[in-house]
Formats: structure tokens, sequence, C-alpha cells
């Protein structure tokens, strides 16, 4: 039997190992897919089936389907996950996937210098500012995370 687990949330990891497990073993072996992961045979079973299988075969009518059931019945995704015949969790993030695109966003750290030659001194300024806002910002959160292994 698989250990107790504090957090029982799946990570991305262990559902590419249950996708495995079951290409090797097959979708009626629960016992030897679970002995791949420190889970039992119903908790892979029930994943595979409730999220990684419903997770897979979205086509763009059932993804428009969703979307005009959705503008009824929005917060009710459990109802909305069984007309759809999916789980509601999956209804959800595909929902908010084809409602909400994800947004290209620089991170700090990847902050590019301004090489142009026809760019403003006061661009240059305003960048150099935020890297120095960044740096800070860097270096109090390492400082706090230091305090806190010491207290």
């Amino acid at each position: 039997m698989a250990l107790e687990r504090e957090n029982n949330l799946w990570k991305k990891s262990e559902d590419d190992i249950l996708k495995m497990g079951v290409m090797k073993y097959g979708i009626n072996k629960w016992n030897k897919v679970a002995s791949l992961l420190k889970r039992t045979a119903l908790e892979c079973k029930e994943r595979y089936e409730n999220y990684i299988l419903s997770d897979d075969n979205w086509t763009e009518e059932d993804i428009k389907k969703l979307l005009e059931i959705s503008k009824h019945l929005k917060p009710q995704w459990g109802l909305i996950g069984k007309i759809m015949n999916k789980n509601d969790q999956i209804c959800y993030e595909r929902y908010i996937g084809a409602v909400y695109k994800p947004l290209d966003v620089t991170k700090h750290n990847e902050l590019n210098a301004p090489t142009d030659e026809y760019i403003t001194e006061e661009v240059k300024c305003a960048y150099n500012r935020i890297k120095k806002r960044i740096n800070r910002k860097h270096r109090k959160n390492k400082l706090q995370n230091v305090k806190k292994n010491y207290k």
C-alpha cells in the first residue's frame, strides 16, 4: 500500500509516470501502475479516468460547447462537467484557458538593456531604475529567507 501523503495533489511528473505505467501494463493493472508511484491503485485509476482521459480528447467543437454551456451555468462546474461528460475541474481549466489566453510576460531576470542607438537617455535611465529596484527586491527577499531559516 502507498505511504500516507500530507498533500494529496498530483504533480505533472506523477501524471507522466501514470501515463507510462498504463502504456506498459494496461488499463486494468492498477496495482502494477501504483507500484511506480506512492499512490494506491484506486487513486491511480480515478486519476487516469477522471483527469487524464478527459483532458486529452478535446475538440474545437467541445470547447465551443463548453463556452456556450458556461454562459448559462458558469459557477456550476460540477453540472457543466456532467453535461460535457468530463471532469468538472478539467472543464473549469479548459474554460479559463479558452477565455483568458496566457499572457507573454517577461520575467524580472530576463529584462534586457535597451540597445537601439535611437533610444533616448530617458529610456535608458528608466531601465536602470527598474533594474536597481529588481535587484533591491531580490536582495531583500533573500535576506528575509535567511532570517526565517535562523529563527
